[in-house]
């Protein structure tokens, strides 16, 4: 297989590799983004974009317009307190609006974005194996073959235990805060919609936002010694949530619609060296 020689590496094609590589590219380098996988996976992340993400999305040309349900979508979050009734409106200033949807809509607009881009060789199913200087080894997962790239930058964005971190002897030693059980909730309305609903007096916070015409994702913040059983998020969170959501989370719960992530903290101790 033939060598490249880019003048920008990119690692990763999630989110924030992708709006590197294009932001790269509309700068005039030539650009290699490199993703592990051949295939977009399901997976819990991030899904709602406050403002200035759409400000950037917008100069690279990028439009999640398809994506808006209506026109009331993203204007800013009511958090319920625990020691008051009425909620606290909380808009985004100067009519400023953010945005939601499912994760994998965001990643699939922004990878047709990089595919649309003449600067930018997109290479899924290929995976880093080593990096000496500016020069990676790779190996194509189709193939099975190595294949080098040297390059003038290499940006490490695929996630906290990258290749990159590795070649810098960064540790990995994150630690770890609680637990997120992410609950998608099917044909139900919000009592606020257009807004992200911050509901605070429980276990821990809980967000819950629209991601779909039919769909709203609830997230709960849940203690590192919660017993993560659907049940028991039942009987922990249904006094808390709003009575127009209780139906869509029981049922979600017995369906099993949850999914799982880890709140975890790592402190900045590395930020890279010339060329990585």
């Amino acid at each position: 297989m033939k060598n490249l020689a880019p003048d920008i590496t990119v690692i990763g094609a999630g989110p924030v590799g992708c709006v590197t590589a294009l932001a790269f590219a509309h700068k005039g380098a030539d650009v290699v983004l490199l993703e592990a996988t051949n295939k977009q996976t399901r997976r819990f992340a991030g899904e709602w974009l406050h403002p200035p993400a759409l400000k950037v999305l917008k100069h690279l040309n990028i439009s999640l317009d398809s994506y808006i349900e209506n026109d009331t979508n993203g204007q800013g979050f009511v958090v319920f307190a625990e020691d008051i009734t009425e909620p606290i409106y909380l808009h985004y200033p100067d009519g400023l609006k953010g945005f939601s949807c499912e994760h994998n809509r965001v990643i699939a607009s922004l990878r047709a974005a990089v595919c649309n881009c003449k600067n930018i060789d997109f290479r899924s199913n290929s995976r880093v194996r080593a990096i000496q200087q500016q020069q990676l080894s790779v190996q194509d997962g189709q193939h099975r073959e190595l294949f080098q790239i040297s390059t003038q930058l290499i940006v490490g964005a695929d996630g906290r235990s990258s290749i990159a971190r590795r070649s810098l002897n960064i540790p990995h030693t994150p630690k770890l805060i609680s637990y997120m059980a992410g609950v998608l909730l099917e044909n139900v309305e919000l009592p606020f919609e257009g807004f992200g609903h911050v509901l605070l007096g429980g276990l821990g916070p809980v967000l819950a936002y629209r991601i779909g015409q039919n769909q709203v994702r609830l997230c709960l913040d849940v203690p590192i010694n919660f017993c993560k059983q659907n049940l028991n998020l039942w009987e922990a969170y249904r006094n808390l949530l709003p009575r127009l959501l209780l139906d869509a989370f029981q049922r979600a719960l017995e369906k099993n619609q949850v999914v799982w992530a880890a709140n975890q903290y790592s402190s900045r101790i590395h930020y890279g060296r010339p060329g990585l």
